[in-house]
């Protein structure tokens, strides 16, 4: 949610844009620890699946709220710096101008929805599992049951 208010709304050609790209490369990277986490305690790479795809699905949801919400802001608060205005010699409407931001939003709720969410954290936490267990098994020195480190 911080991110997508820093890349649309917190000035996001200056200083809200290398804020929001941070925090959505850390959003990006959360997905493939929490299926490497999962995955290296259950020794098993779809526990990684599941969990990169629940993580991605309830955060594209989240997503899909606050775009929507940023989108109908932004067209009535006019003045906020995140508001489209599109770069032609024609003269749009109120109506149109309103219609092209809601439309704009919408579309980045619902490729944060699908893609981001559901897809790309799915892959993320295979990614991560895979490569947790494989870390994991192998890793440093382990605690052995009669020998603990």
């Amino acid at each position: 949610m911080i991110q997508m208010v820093f890349e649309n709304i917190v000035i996001p050609r200056r200083i809200g844009g290398p804020v929001g790209l941070l925090l959505g490369i850390v959003a990006l990277l959360l997905p493939f620890v929490a299926g490497a986490a999962s995955a290296i305690k259950t020794q098993n790479i779809l526990t990684g699946l599941r969990v990169g795809f629940w993580s991605g699905t309830i955060s594209g949801l989240i997503a899909f709220a606050v775009l929507a919400a940023i989108g109908y802001l932004i067209v009535f608060m006019p003045w906020l710096p995140g508001a489209e205005i599109p770069k032609t010699d024609r003269a749009y409407t109120a109506a149109e101008f309103e219609e092209l931001n809601v439309t704009d939003a919408m579309g980045g709720a619902l490729t944060h929805l699908l893609i981001l969410g559901a897809i790309l954290c799915s892959l993320a936490g295979v990614v991560g599992g895979a490569v947790g267990i494989m870390f994991d098994r192998t890793g440093g020195p382990r605690e052995s049951p009669s020998h603990p480190a």
